[in-house]
Parts: C-alpha cells; structure tokens; sequence
C-alpha cells in the first residue's frame, strides 16, 4: 500500500495496454485504484487520475458500461478537486462525451462536449489540438445527426413495399400461363 507499488502497478498497465492486453491492464490499475482509494480516499486527485485510466482501458475494450461508471466517477472527482471551470474536469466530460458518442447516445454526449468547449477554448485557446480534437468531434456528432435526421425523414417518407409489382389478370389457369402474360410466347 506503498506510492512505489502503485506506481508498479500502474507502470505495469501501461506496459499491457502497449501490448494490447488489456483486461491484465484493468487489473493491475483496479488494484492500484483499490490502494489509492484506501491510502488517499476516494476523492483525492490521484484516484481521479487512475479512475481515468482504468475508464479508458474499459472503453478500449468496449466495456462500456464499466467505462461510464468510471468516467462519471472522474467526472466528479474533478469537479470536487479542482472545481467547474478546472481543465481537469473539461477533459473528464470530453472523455464521457466521447464514450456516449460511440453508442449513439448523441444527446448525452452534446452535454458533456458542450460542458467541455467553453473551458478548453479558454484555458488552452481555439487552436491547441486538445481544443481543436473536441472541435472535431462536435463536427463528427453533428454530421452523424444530421445521417440520422435524413435518414428518419426518408423511412417517413417511404412505403413500406418496394419495386415493380403489377396486377396481371387471371383468364387462364393452363400451366405456365403467367410465363406468357409477362414475357410472351417462347
């Protein structure tokens, strides 16, 4: 329960997300999570830190359930150590805004790019790459709503039965009788 263990362990995760294993990555940083909350409580700035790292970890590996859990948690222990405004917080709701992205929880991830903007705009300017990053993913959001918004306006326009269907009449009941009807004698 040592700073130097933990940071063991969490050297260990790195190595193991470098080698794309990473469910042994989310152990080693669960545990050193574990210590950290334990030694510092569980709203100290450096649990917030590995908190991070462990949501992205899960992110990578499509967990994204354990992902939002842990990007809310870094969210609010953001928020309590370095207070609303803090670059810290703007990059814990740019992170949640991108897991909400990817499973097309548009709505929810506009809020948290929209918390994060402001901040980033004015702490690093309109032009550092983290700015211009959620820039860009904002742009991406906004394309993916308007694919959707066409496509929900095509599918309400649209029948429900496609192609080029067409009554023929009955007269005649011999074998074959529609061959003839459709493409004439052979």
């Amino acid at each position: 329960k040592t700073p130097d263990h933990c940071h063991a362990l969490e050297s260990h995760a790195k190595i193991k997300t470098k080698e794309n294993q990473f469910g042994e990555a989310a152990a080693f940083l669960e545990e050193s999570r574990a210590i950290k909350k334990q030694v510092l409580g569980p709203e100290h700035a450096l649990v917030g830190v590995v908190t991070s790292d462990l949501a992205r970890c899960y992110y990578t590996i499509q967990d994204y359930s354990r992902a939002e859990q842990l990007a809310i948690g870094c969210i609010n222990i953001n928020s309590k150590v370095y207070g609303e405004g803090s670059l810290e917080l703007a990059n814990a709701c740019h992170n949640l805004g991108t897991l909400y992205h990817v499973q097309n929880k548009y709505d929810q991830a506009q809020s948290y790019y929209d918390k994060a903007l402001p901040v980033k705009k004015r702490l690093l300017g309109d032009t550092h790459q983290e700015t211009i990053k959620l820039k860009n993913a904002i742009a991406n959001l906004q394309e993916s709503l308007t694919k959707l918004q066409q496509k929900t306006e095509a599918k309400q326009t649209s029948s429900e039965i496609s192609g080029a269907w067409r009554a023929i009449p009955v007269t005649e009941t011999k074998p074959g009788w529609w061959k003839e009807d459709l493409f004439g004698e052979e």
